[in-house]
């Protein structure tokens, strides 16, 4: 991987792997926070460790706690949409990392609001570029080449400079406007805006409850796997045990579209919920998810 010369690790391989990066390397974090507008801040986050484990943290916390999502149904399987879709949302941060210069002290950040995300990255174009050399085509020229070769070799991303084009193809797909891209003397930016009315699409998923017969039919199918997730919860589980014993291996997906509809339920509770992405963080069912399995 280049990651050792003259027999010592380099800055990168410190960034990549280290436990505590910031330890040694001041800025290399990212920050999140929600803001009601641009001048009120509701809450943050800040997301540490290697850099090779912060892009699906960031995800998972950006979902978790900033993000509202477009609730729907197809056939009996729930689907949650985002203003950002998820590839255009992991191709710009995985963009941010590789391209940020960590020289600068200042970590990358994400500011939400109900119907905007902006990802800030102190970084700059390679020399006599322009933005319109940037949203063209153009060889891949990471700013952290090191870092970026890393992530390719991850399956993160590719060799080829397509990360903008899968941001913009994502969006068309989804069918949510295209982000727009600033690029500043000291730092450049994308900012993606949600289509009129997403927040009020769909309805969120309510255990019990019966709309329409369509709806119910629904509720019957998901209860299914509703109570296999809660008696296997019976006792405290990790995220991955719980994947595993069902057989699925995308995390994100599976926390999305199962763990979290029970936790908003209270059908399961986390044992450390003050750090939602604790690496020690379990999972077990509820006594309202207890008297639910018993029906």
């Amino acid at each position: 991987m280049g990651l050792i010369k003259n027999g010592y690790l380099t800055n990168a391989a410190m960034l990549l792997f280290s436990e505590n990066p910031q330890r040694w390397q001041q800025g290399a974090y990212v920050k999140i926070g929600f803001f009601r507008n641009h001048a009120d801040l509701e809450y943050q986050d800040e997301i540490h460790g290697p850099l090779i484990n912060q892009i699906d943290r960031i995800i998972e916390v950006v979902h978790l706690k900033y993000m509202k999502a477009r609730i729907t149904y197809e056939g009996i399987q729930r689907i949650e949409r985002y203003f950002v879709p998820d590839e255009a949302l992991r191709e710009a941060i995985l963009n941010a990392i590789c391209h940020k210069d960590y020289s600068s002290k200042i970590p990358i950040q994400i500011s939400v609001y109900s119907d905007q995300l902006y990802i800030g990255n102190v970084g700059r174009l390679p020399e006599h570029w322009t933005l319109d050399d940037l949203l063209s085509k153009h060889n891949f020229i990471p700013f952290n080449p090191d870092v970026a070769n890393v992530f390719y070799l991850a399956g993160h991303i590719e060799s080829w400079e397509r990360g903008i084009e899968k941001i913009f193809n994502a969006c068309k797909t989804e069918n949510v406007p295209m982000p727009q891209f600033k690029v500043h003397p000291g730092d450049i930016m994308i900012h993606f805006t949600a289509p009129y009315g997403f927040s009020e699409l769909g309805v969120k998923y309510d255990i019990g409850s019966k709309q329409n017969d369509q709806d119910s039919d629904h509720v019957s199918d998901q209860d299914i796997k509703v109570k296999d997730i809660l008696a296997f919860c019976t006792v405290e589980r990790t995220l991955e045990s719980i994947m595993k014993w069902f057989g699925m291996s995308h995390r994100t997906y599976f926390r999305r579209t199962y763990i979290n509809p029970l936790l908003e339920e209270g059908l399961l509770r986390m044992t450390i919920p003050d750090k939602p992405t604790s690496k020690n963080q379990q999972y077990v069912i509820t006594q309202k998810g207890c008297e639910l399995s018993e029906k």
